[in-house]
């Protein structure tokens, strides 16, 4: 099934990369195909509450379409309704992800909060065991943000820490609002992410 959801999911994003650029040449077509594409996204809201049920609704990617433009009024004329489709799936894709993702964030603040502690942690398989890559702190929602990225100069690999606020309620997750410090080690990350904690407004 993953390996199955990971090709739909490249042909998703590849009809997106056809779709939208229609706005280059033609106005018109682009606003046709924004309100047919939500309306398809709003027709798979009803049935996916996962990525793989969008597998089911792929199988039936023509008849969304058309529902879709006698729903709308829209016409499909010069669209591909492949590619309607597949940007509505590559919307809804998203959406679920950002869902599941919101759904572990509060899991994990729960877990720490059952347990007593301050902070929870989720971990990202591309920053190893000892860097999480969300720290949030339980009582208020604060969070020390890591990525993986790279040195400008050397392309060397970089941790890069910041700030942001994990909303406890909801588990969405705001944009950073602290500064980025780049670290090359995890000891130099422990360092700067203790300071950090220890200056937690």
């Amino acid at each position: 099934m993953s390996a199955a959801l990971d090709r739909s999911r490249q042909s998703w994003r590849a009809a997106e990369a056809r779709l939208y650029p229609v706005a280059m040449t033609d106005v018109d077509g682009y606003q046709r195909a924004l309100v047919l594409v939500a309306a398809v996204c709003a027709q798979l809201r009803e049935h996916s509450t996962v990525a793989r049920d969008l597998l089911d609704c792929e199988k039936h990617a023509a008849e969304y379409v058309a529902a879709a433009g006698d729903s709308t009024g829209a016409s499909t004329h010069g669209l591909d309704p492949d590619d309607i489709f597949g940007s509505a799936a590559a919307l809804r894709d998203r959406e679920l992800a950002g869902q599941e993702q919101r759904m572990t964030r509060l899991a994990a603040v729960e877990e720490a909060r059952r347990a007593g502690s301050t902070w929870a942690e989720l971990h990202g398989d591309d920053l190893g065991p000892r860097v999480p890559r969300l720290r949030i702190h339980v009582a208020t929602g604060w969070t020390i943000v890591t990525d993986l990225g790279g040195d400008p100069a050397t392309g060397a690999p970089q941790l890069l820490v910041t700030t942001a606020r994990v909303d406890v309620t909801t588990g969405e997750l705001s944009e950073a609002s602290g500064p980025v410090t780049s670290v090359a080690t995890v000891d130099e990350w422990e360092q700067v992410t203790a300071a950090l904690q220890a200056g937690r407004p």
